[in-house]
């Protein structure tokens, strides 16, 4: 889920990756994150052996995936309405899942989106 989330919105600032790999050390967890390279840690099971996998991954500054574009990948072509509630859900998902704080919709704005506007 991770992996998709900075698909979609780029890479995680170094500040919060710091307070999620100091959090999930008090936790003694292990981090999501390499704690000196700052690298995503992606686990896939191998085809071959069917073990369990560790990658680290560079995750790309900018965005490489839209979420209206997976929504409409995943939508029921043909129906011009329900293609329509897909963009206004992508475009509000966009919206409210904005890293930066100062950036992102209120909850406020998010109930007058068009989303929940319609009937």
């Amino acid at each position: 889920m991770l992996d998709m989330i900075m698909q979609c919105k780029g890479r995680f600032p170094n500040r919060l990756i710091r307070k999620h790999i100091i959090s999930y050390q008090i936790l003694r967890k292990q981090p999501h994150f390499d704690p000196e390279q700052f690298k995503f840690r992606k686990f896939q099971n191998d085809i071959m052996t069917n073990e369990t996998v560790m990658k680290l991954i560079t995750v790309k500054d900018r965005p490489v995936k839209s979420i209206q574009a997976i929504l409409s990948n995943s939508s029921t072509g043909g129906m011009v309405e329900m293609e329509q509630r897909v963009r206004q859900l992508g475009t509000l998902l966009e919206r409210t899942l904005v890293l930066d704080p100062s950036k992102r919709m209120s909850p406020a704005q998010a109930l007058q989106s068009p989303f929940f506007q319609q009937n």
